[in-house]
């Protein structure tokens, strides 16, 4: 299945580790997993390397939206792309 978290940091990250937490956990099981942050600069000092299957987009107002995933996950009350919803 392929997965979209959407993700605003709100809280000094904890927000951001939780979503990474999910994504990480959904990718080390299969899982393909797009992690929409609207501040992805974040994850430099907390996944530098990142995670095989996580795929990392910044999510702007102007950012195009793609088809999308099987599942969408809107975490923490954000408000994602109308083409997600």
């Amino acid at each position: 299945m392929r997965w979209d978290i959407f993700c605003k940091v709100i809280d000094n990250h904890g927000d951001l580790g939780v979503c990474w937490r999910l994504a990480c956990e959904l990718a080390t099981r299969g899982h393909a997993v797009r992690l929409w942050i609207d501040v992805p600069q974040g994850l430099a000092w907390m996944a530098p390397r990142g995670h095989a299957g996580v795929q990392v987009l910044e999510w702007t107002a102007q950012a195009p939206a793609p088809e999308p995933g099987d599942v969408v996950v809107e975490a923490f009350g954000c408000d994602p792309h109308e083409a997600f919803q």
